[in-house]
């Protein structure tokens, strides 16, 4: 069962990505939410030969703008989990700041995981949040 606290918690796992660009996929969502995390602290579980995952936890109570589209150099799969509306509220963050593809989605009894393709996010002339 869900707890109050857990309800805006998010959990954010990259994969097939540099350790650079998970920096930036895991800065974007700071300047938006809050983390435990230091700035550019990535965490990492990986065996052997299989992929690197990249993984941290967000805060979603509360969404702060950013400063805008951010620049990877290429594609991030973004796996996303927790709560729906933290669930929500971090892919809205994740399409404001880049260009995002929906690679679908699942839904549990309390628990949803979405999962993006995140590519660098396009040119804004102005100042802004994209859109949610």
């Amino acid at each position: 069962m869900a707890t109050d606290t857990n309800v805006h918690h998010v959990d954010v796992k990259l994969a097939g990505c540099s350790a650079k660009d998970a920096r930036v996929v895991f800065g974007a969502l700071a300047e938006h939410f809050t983390t435990e995390q230091g700035p550019g602290e990535v965490t990492e579980a990986h065996e052997g030969e299989r992929p690197v995952i990249r993984y941290a936890h967000y805060d979603t109570s509360e969404c702060r703008p950013s400063e805008g589209p951010k620049r990877i150099s290429g594609e991030v799969s973004a796996y996303l989990s927790g709560q729906p509306t933290a669930v929500r509220e971090a892919r809205g963050a994740l399409m404001g700041d880049f260009a995002a593809e929906d690679r679908g989605s699942s839904l549990g009894d309390q628990e949803m995981e979405q999962v993006l393709c995140l590519t660098s996010g396009p040119e804004r002339t102005s100042g802004g949040q994209g859109k949610r």
